[in-house]
């Protein structure tokens, strides 16, 4: 994934929502929802660098801490 791809990665999520026991990813395509799923299922996909990979986190954790303060 090149670097302008990783862009639009955090441009097409919509929101992170929050339900009792899982999350839920609102996404533009089946494709960015197949990623994120690959990821909460701890299958990393080769298609994401290690970098990729902690920013994500990284965006997760945000988001995280952005519904908490609600």
């Amino acid at each position: 994934m090149d670097k302008g791809k990783f862009s639009l990665f955090f441009v097409k999520i919509f929101y992170l929502l929050q339900s009792e026991t899982k999350f839920k990813f609102i996404c533009f395509s089946v494709s960015w929802k197949r990623y994120f799923y690959n990821l909460l299922k701890n299958k990393i996909t080769a298609t994401f660098t290690r970098k990729e990979n902690y920013a994500f986190l990284y965006l997760l954790r945000l988001t995280l801490e952005t519904d908490e303060k609600k």
